[in-house]
């Protein structure tokens, strides 16, 4: 099946979810990363992410993770290979919080994106593998 079809058959299964309303969509966390978030001005607590511990902020687990940063680094350019991991990812791993909403472009700015998210991801997947990345 090519890409193509692969992403009418997704959009028809979320079609058909919605009609049963069965159709389970992301909600935009306001808060910082922690075992508790804030959800449509309720907390909740957090048991499907990374940090369900609350491990991401402990300084030790941080420090821990600069030196594994610098080490790939280092091995990147003895290698001479791509790499995954480095400070500047890791900068952006540690940010509080992460918001990836469109929707203020959409109603204010009226822009359209030329691809759904899941066809830019899977080229981007396929982009990944084909440069030996993944």
């Amino acid at each position: 099946m090519d890409i193509f079809a692969k992403c009418q058959a997704f959009q028809d299964r979320v079609r058909a979810a919605k009609a049963q309303h069965k159709y389970f969509y992301f909600r935009t966390i306001r808060s910082a990363q922690g075992p508790e978030i804030i959800v449509d001005g309720r907390k909740m607590i957090m048991l499907g992410s990374n940090n369900y511990l609350g491990l991401t902020s402990d300084p030790r687990v941080k420090g821990i993770l600069w030196i594994m940063a610098i080490f790939a680094e280092a091995m990147a350019n003895i290698s001479r290979q791509p790499i995954m991991f480095s400070r500047d990812k890791l900068k952006e791993i540690l940010q509080h919080t992460w918001v990836c909403d469109i929707s203020n472009s959409i109603e204010n700015l009226g822009y359209r994106p030329n691809y759904s998210l899941n066809i830019g991801m899977e080229e981007t997947i396929h982009w990944y593998k084909a440069q030996g990345w993944l």
